[in-house]
């Protein structure tokens, strides 16, 4: 397929956008929107990888298929995210990608030193929003321990992020260094968090050469680790996590979200619609309602379903699923085709992270997250190209 010559029919399509306009809409709006669109579609061409060229233009369709009325910072940053995808093929080579794991563990390291600073008290920029059931009271001193990252879950999704890329490393003391990163994920009192660094660590070990022992001698040390780190992670899921009821009110609301999606399973319910009121969705979702002393009712709204697969499915329908798992299944092939150099299994590991990591919370969903997931996605496709 010649992908220039359906660019340049695309552009001169688009040079006759003066002949558009969109029902119950003024024709200058409606040029602009498709000036936009299209301009999105365009570039989804370039992309080169079919899957996120075909969530791209999903949204697109979404964004007119909802009348243009919600969903438009979504759309925004899908289209800068592919954005700084793009441009991290384009100007990463293989060699430069040690630079980009670098960085991120650099990150964990300010953040860590920046978190020492708040367990000692010193806290110069965050602090604690105080809400009770009789509403806002002010602000007080901020105690959680999560550094620049604001929140104590997203504290422990950077440094979980870490353990692969840490563990990856050929240097002395890297498998010591990602072990000792389960310490602040511990602080963070999610779960999730935890049972993906087990799992990012025991992937990254499975693939790292140990050139002392034998293949068989790796395999039942590998299984005791197994055992010894899900078991931990278990136990702090169920006597550790400070916030159990979290876990359980959270599978009542997928439960609840669940049910709702079947109402649109195709389109779903349209981007961002979770948190708003459409011309389809009329309801908020809320957790742990309770009573105010003065017999008024004090609900907490949930203004994301903490998972992202749920929200894929609820904003954008099955067909989101379906490019997330054709885009998952491109990357399992790639990885098993190539050497698995340590680069390569610190990516992989990462994706695993995040993808373990989205079932109870939505790193995609923040931008000081989502833009390491983007660059990294990226420069996993430089590391496995043929």
């Amino acid at each position: 397929m010649d992908i220039k010559k359906i660019i340049r029919s695309f552009i001169i399509v688009l040079s006759f956008l003066f002949l558009t306009y969109a029902w119950g809409m003024e024709t200058r709006e409606a040029q602009q929107f498709f000036f936009l669109l299209g301009g999105m579609i365009l570039f989804g061409l370039i992309l080169d990888n079919l899957w996120i060229t075909l969530f791209i233009w999903w949204s697109v369709f979404l964004y007119a298929f909802f009348k243009f009325q919600l969903g438009h910072n979504y759309l925004i940053n899908i289209f800068m995210g592919c954005v700084f995808y793009y441009l991290t093929k384009k100007s990463f080579d293989k060699q430069h990608i040690d630079f980009f794991i670098n960085a991120v563990l650099w990150i964990i390291v300010i953040n860590l030193l920046y978190m020492s600073g708040q367990l000692l008290g010193l806290d110069w920029i965050f602090k604690q929003r105080i809400d009770t059931i009789e509403g806002f009271m002010g602000f007080g001193r901020h105690t959680d321990p999560a550094g620049f990252m604001g929140f104590k879950a997203c504290m422990g999704m950077i440094m979980a992020f870490g353990i692969p890329l840490l563990a990856s490393r050929t240097t002395k003391f890297s498998m010591l260094c990602a072990i000792l990163l389960f310490f602040p994920i511990y602080l963070s009192e999610s779960s999730i968090c935890v049972l993906a660094g087990v799992v990012g660590l025991l992937f990254a070990l499975w693939y790292k050469p140990v050139s002392f022992i034998k293949k068989w001698q790796k395999q039942v040390v590998y299984g005791v680790l197994c055992l010894i780190l899900i078991g931990g992670a278990v136990f702090y899921a169920f006597n550790v996590d400070s916030t159990p009821t979290s876990i359980q009110l959270r599978l009542v609301a997928w439960r609840g979200i669940l049910e709702d999606t079947s109402i649109h399973p195709v389109t779903g319910w349209g981007m961002d619609s979770f948190r708003n009121i459409t011309e389809q969705k009329k309801h908020f979702y809320v957790m742990n309602p309770e009573k105010t002393p003065k017999g008024n009712i004090h609900m907490e709204f949930l203004d994301n379903p903490h998972n992202l697969y749920i929200s894929l499915l609820f904003e954008w329908g099955i067909i989101a699923l379906i490019i997330l798992g054709g885009y998952l299944r491109q990357c399992g092939i790639k990885f098993i085709k190539v050497i698995k150099e340590p680069n390569t299994i610190a990516l992989a590991g990462f994706g695993i992270v995040f993808l373990i990591v989205s079932i109870a919370q939505f790193p995609m969903f923040l931008a000081r997250m989502a833009i390491l997931i983007v660059i990294a996605a990226g420069l996993f496709e430089v590391q496995v190209k043929d």
